[in-house]
């Protein structure tokens, strides 16, 4: 059984010495995070991240394990500047009662939270719906 693991997590991982030695690597960017069945404490069974370094590629982690696979776009996303967005657990926590209702019932996890060109967004698959957030301040796109 796999523990579900925060986006920060899976972040440290990516940066750590012991796994990729990302830290070493100079000139690499963010270009989409997703994850997928994310709790109420925005904690995720998995993160899938863009990376852009010497290579392109996807770095998926889930609870102490990782693995990577090319990522081969030619028009990426904009980088993401972690230190301006909000974490996805301050963005939960801005957004309760979206959190609350799309976590009631059946439904213990949100589908998916998906952080791109400035954008979150928390998409439930079964009904379709889609709802966007500014990732700097949490309020609603319209």
């Amino acid at each position: 059984m796999y523990r579900r693991v925060s986006l920060d997590e899976a972040i440290a991982v990516l940066k750590s010495d012991d796994w990729l030695r990302m830290e070493r690597t100079t000139g690499y960017t963010i270009h989409n995070i997703v994850g997928r069945n994310i709790d109420r404490n925005a904690s995720a069974d998995h993160w899938i991240i863009s990376v852009s370094s010497i290579e392109q590629f996807y770095f998926i982690y889930r609870s102490q394990e990782y693995s990577t696979m090319v990522w081969d776009e030619s028009e990426k996303d904009h980088p993401i500047n972690l230190s301006n967005a909000i974490s996805p657990e301050e963005l939960f926590v801005k957004q309760d009662a979206l959190i609350k209702m799309l976590t009631e019932n059946e439904h213990s996890t949100v589908d998916e939270l998906e952080l791109r060109n400035g954008i979150y967004y928390i998409r439930n698959f079964e009904t379709g719906d889609e709802f966007k957030f500014y990732a700097t301040t949490g309020m609603p796109i319209n």
